[in-house]
């Protein structure tokens, strides 16, 4: 079993703080259950063809079950936590057979004090390390050195989304280890950060990597307000920089807001990420477009202006550019632009409305479309909202068309917590030739003591 040894420590060390005599102490269960079932109907394009369905069965009817529970208040301030997320399409009758697969699987025992000035983190659990985000069965631990500095260290196996293993047929993740030690730092003038050292071991493909991180922040109050932030990433087993980011965000006014960011990564880590982060790497500063076109590395920068007007009414534009290398030793630009608007109307703000727009140009081509969103609260149970998005590209392979999204969905409360959702949703691109959804999902969160 992956994890077993983890798995095994950690029920270990639950098991022998219950038993070990303590003041009474109410223990704190809560959680959140999320179900969805949705009806697909579609048809996508081979070449010159349109099929129907874009899966062996034809049209799908998925079910998925998202589920976290939290156990809190145990003995030594220690906590629990459990989330998977089960799906099984009825629709679907192919090879291989999926139904009622464990698409995702998250639990961990939390120590904060389980010995002096240490503390425990034991299980299947998120690592954020070197501009990263691992999900691993792994130790990880921090060691509280005085006041203003902490040790912190880790190992573990990264464990990837379950639907990996089925791209390669592999019945087991591809194996790979990770390892650090960092110090967590507080500094005069409010300076908070982290210094550490990490090691990743990859079977598949066969790589080694050593990796020296840095990451700090300050606050600071002029004009009002604000932060600064860096990040830097050195690989020493290639001996360059995979990740160098710096920016700020500042409030110039009590209306006007402005984010300042400078990005530099090396167009290869994503590749290498793919194998175990899967989409827990998106960071919303990178620009997955242009990192496509790029065969070496990139340098981006960004930058964002919100204006609220009055409480009701804001103005937002974001501005990125980019320069890549296309090939090696051959430079290219790009750049994107995103204005837009938010209103809030009503004496209860019942109305709100948000109209914006996106322009892409870069080595592969221009896009360019029109997006909206526009929600209304009806009663204090029934909410409505819909969200239409539509883009014209021209690719430089002499490819044009458009695509369009269009999502409308009905909220309604059914008690403290509890909630209903129905939603329809239609697409058409150059994948699909029409795809055509409609389903109900259901949230409910509780938290009990006993």
């Amino acid at each position: 079993m992956r994890g077993k040894t983890l798995k095994i420590l950690a029920l270990a060390c639950l098991v022998g703080m219950l038993s070990q005599q303590s003041q009474s102490f109410a223990v704190t269960l809560s959680g959140s259950l999320e179900a969805m079932f949705e009806g697909r109907k579609n048809r996508y394009h081979y070449g010159s063809l349109v099929y129907g369905g874009h899966r062996y069965g034809g049209n799908e009817m998925p079910f998925s079950l998202y589920s976290r529970y939290t156990l809190e208040n145990l003995p030594h301030g220690a906590s629990g936590v459990v989330y998977f997320r089960y799906r099984d399409d009825f629709g679907y009758n192919g090879y291989p057979d999926e139904s009622g697969q464990v698409d995702v699987f998250l639990g961990y025992l939390e120590i904060p004090r389980i010995a002096d000035r240490l503390s425990l983190i034991l299980g299947r659990q998120f690592i954020h390390k070197a501009g990263t985000i691992f999900l691993a069965d792994a130790v990880q631990g921090d060691f509280e050195l005085m006041d203003s500095l902490a040790l912190n260290f880790f190992y573990g196996k990264p464990r990837d989304l379950e639907t990996f293993s089925e791209w390669y047929n592999q019945d087991e993740n591809i194996d790979e280890k990770i390892w650090g030690i960092s110090a967590k730092f507080s500094l005069p003038l409010s300076i908070s950060g982290e210094l550490g050292y990490m090691e990743r071991d990859l079977d598949f493909p066969d790589e080694h990597e050593e990796l020296l991180h840095l990451s700090w922040q300050k606050p600071v109050t002029f004009p009002i307000d604000s932060l600064l932030y860096q990040e830097l990433v050195y690989n020493n087993t290639k001996g360059g920089f995979d990740d160098i980011v710096f920016g700020s965000d500042l409030f110039l006014t009590q209306k006007l807001g402005l984010k300042l960011e400078g990005t530099y990564y090396d167009a290869g880590l994503w590749e290498r990420e793919a194998y175990t982060t899967d989409m827990f790497t998106l960071n919303t500063m990178d620009d997955l477009i242009f990192g496509l076109f790029s065969a070496s590395s990139l340098w981006q920068s960004k930058l964002g202006v919100n204006y609220a007007f009055d409480p009701s009414f804001s103005m937002y534009t974001d501005f990125a550019y980019q320069t890549y290398e296309t090939f090696p030793g051959e430079r290219t630009k790009g750049y994107s632009f995103e204005p837009g608007l938010r209103k809030t109307f009503g004496e209860r703000n019942e109305h709100a409305l948000s109209l914006g727009m996106f322009y892409l140009k870069s080595y592969g081509g221009e896009a360019l479309g029109p997006r909206a969103e526009y929600s209304l609260k009806l009663t204090q149970r029934l909410e409505w909202e819909n969200w239409f998005n539509m883009v014209h590209y021209d690719k430089t392979t002499n490819q044009s068309d458009q695509a369009f999204n269009f999502r409308t969905m009905v909220s309604y409360l059914l008690f403290r917590d509890c909630k209903l959702q129905g939603f329809f949703e239609a697409n058409s691109n150059d994948f699909y030739h029409d795809d055509i959804r409609g389903g109900l999902m259901a949230f409910y969160n509780f938290d009990t003591a006993f």
